[in-house]
């Protein structure tokens, strides 16, 4: 009876302290969710009062006030905030909790850290893992690495059960699955465009995303190897079938992930063919130039701060030559370069390829396209495409080139997307 008693009261002390803990869970919920209200409602200074020091050493009104401008700027005005979605997980004293709000151009979480006392310590406003609601057969799952574990999508085309898939490979700076550039998701609108004509697609969060480690080569084929494996979970495709497509940087280095994968082909869209550092450069350089906001001295400055880091990058031996980032790659990251030529090592490739280029890409320009060309001549198994004013967001854009085109939602080029069919669906 007495050890009955005992383990009735340990019992109960458990399960007050479980139910202390979800009370103090959905207060940091509703902390949150007040925080957001204000903030949606452009009450500037209410939120900023619910910021303790810790944040107000690097946080102003003014500052909020700036950022809240450039996210209503890329992604319309917030429309509703999911309240009921809202998710908060345990960090040691402190509280992680999300609130999905949705713009007019897709979802975003506002993301605070809450400490016992019910103080927002740090605030930041990220891409969500909220889908949309967009009437296509769309499931999110987890995949995992050595180092840790992100999220993907898997986009299934409505009734089919054999579907061919099309795994996405990023490009520079555009890490998160849909690879939001600006008020563009290009990976989301491919994979629907894709969906349409009955192909599936994976597209994918890169770790680097959320864990705090340099980038590098082998961390990409980590993260493409672990999607591969993860299509056995999925139904409805045909495993026999999977294709990868790289975009940008990322279909830069597609010819040296593909070496031991084993898929039937790959699509190389608005990519550099050798040289990336070279091709960012150019393109750093070409943005200096349309920069109406800079006079001609700043542009000067600009442009031998730029002229330096690509001297930085040609001359570096090991990674203690500097210890920061160049045109937003590590030392190690440019290191595997050194030895690597895509246009060589796509030669070795026995599968099928499609590439693939607009004349209105100011990142990736012609010169890469024909470099392409040239050094492929007369390889039976490769496609080559070309689209007359596509920009580097695969958009048709009639007019000069530049930054400002991610400002400016755009469909998928239609003669872009028909080519990647017909590559995908003949055999």
């Amino acid at each position: 009876m007495k050890k009955c008693t005992v383990l009735l009261c340990v019992l109960m002390l458990l399960l007050s302290g479980c139910t202390s803990k979800q009370k103090n869970l959905e207060k940091e919920k509703l902390v949150a969710i007040n925080a957001t209200s204000f903030f949606q409602q452009r009450k500037d200074h209410e939120f900023y009062i619910l910021l303790d020091s810790a944040t107000k050493n690097r946080t102003t009104e003014e500052s909020l006030s700036h950022d809240f401008d450039e996210i209503t700027q890329l992604y319309g005005e917030s429309l509703e905030m999911d309240a009921e979605s809202v998710q908060a997980i345990v960090q040691g004293n402190q509280v992680l909790v999300n609130v999905p709000v949705r713009f007019a151009h897709g979802w975003m979480d506002f993301s605070y850290t809450i400490n016992k006392t019910s103080s927002v310590t740090d605030f930041k406003i990220t891409a969500s893992d909220k889908l949309d609601e967009n009437g296509y057969n769309e499931q999110q799952y987890v995949y995992k690495t050595s180092i840790a574990e992100a999220n993907a999508v898997f986009t299934k085309p409505n009734g089919s059960e054999h579907a061919p898939v099309v795994i996405m490979i990023h490009d520079k700076n555009a890490l998160d699955k849909n690879s939001t550039i600006g008020v563009n998701k290009v990976f989301r609108n491919l994979a629907y465009t894709l969906a349409d004509a009955g192909i599936a697609s994976i597209r994918y969060d890169r770790i680097l995303m959320d864990v705090d480690m340099e980038d590098s080569l082998y961390l990409i084929l980590e993260e493409l190897e672990a999607i591969l494996a993860s299509i056995t979970q999925l139904e409805g495709i045909d495993s026999q079938q999977v294709y990868l497509l790289g975009y940008g940087v990322g279909g830069y280095l597609l010819p040296w992930l593909a070496q031991s994968l084993d898929v039937k082909g790959i699509i190389i869209s608005s990519a550099p063919s050798d040289h990336l550092e070279e091709v960012l450069y150019q393109e750093q350089m070409y943005l200096i130039q349309q920069d109406q906001t800079l006079s001609a001295s700043e542009k000067n400055i600009k442009e031998e701060e730029t002229t330096a880091a690509l001297q930085i990058i040609q001359s570096l031996t090991k990674p203690e030559d500097f210890s920061y980032d160049v045109f937003g790659y590590s030392p190690e990251f440019w290191l595997s370069l050194k030895e690597y030529h895509a246009i060589d090592q796509a030669k070795l490739l026995s599968m099928k390829m499609l590439i693939t280029q607009g004349s209105n890409d100011y990142q990736v320009d012609t010169n890469e396209y024909n470099a392409w060309m040239n050094g492929l001549k007369g390889k039976s198994d490769v496609t080559f495409k070309y689209y007359t004013n596509m920009n580097h967001l695969l958009s048709i854009k009639k007019t000069t080139s530049g930054l400002a085109d991610q400002y400016t939602e755009n469909e998928i080029s239609k003669a872009y997307i028909m080519d990647l069919i017909a590559f995908i669906q003949n055999d």
